[in-house]
């Protein structure tokens, strides 16, 4: 066998190999690309969550105060905060559109997006002065 056939039977196996890693190395980046961009919309749709979380913690404290008061003070501003609450909740509503979860994260979102038509009526008799205090704040607690 002449030198030029051995070197290039030589390189030609590293070739090979050389082949095989780099298409290795790409399947196995496409599989990170795929379970980065679960992470990601696992992450997007978190960030609302806790955007509302935080928000419905702000109206808890309001409600308690207003409650406590018998609707003397926070009138104007649980008006407001509630309005931002709301705001978080379409938010979270439209950020989950399409998002594929696995089973367990769409079995909570839709668990705490249910809660929020228990919420309006809660809502309802925090302002008619008609719910306890702590039956309330236990309500508006359980949604974080």
């Amino acid at each position: 066998m002449t030198i030029t056939k051995k070197l290039l039977f030589s390189f030609g196996g590293l070739a090979a190999v050389l082949l095989l890693s780099v298409g290795q190395v790409a399947v196995q980046n496409i599989g990170t690309k795929s379970e980065m961009e679960g992470i990601q919309q696992v992450l997007s749709v978190g960030n609302y969550v806790t955007s509302v979380i935080h928000e419905l913690q702000i109206e808890r404290g309001l409600s308690a105060g207003f409650l406590a008061s018998k609707g003397a003070k926070n009138k104007e501003a649980l008006a407001s905060q509630r309005q931002k609450v709301d705001a978080a909740w379409q938010r979270l509503a439209s950020a989950a559109i399409g998002q594929s979860l696995e089973a367990v994260q769409k079995s909570a979102l839709d668990s705490l997006l249910s809660s929020q038509s228990s919420l309006q009526s809660t809502r309802a008799s925090i302002d008619g002065l008609s719910i306890a205090q702590p039956q309330a704040i236990a309500f508006l607690h359980s949604n974080d």
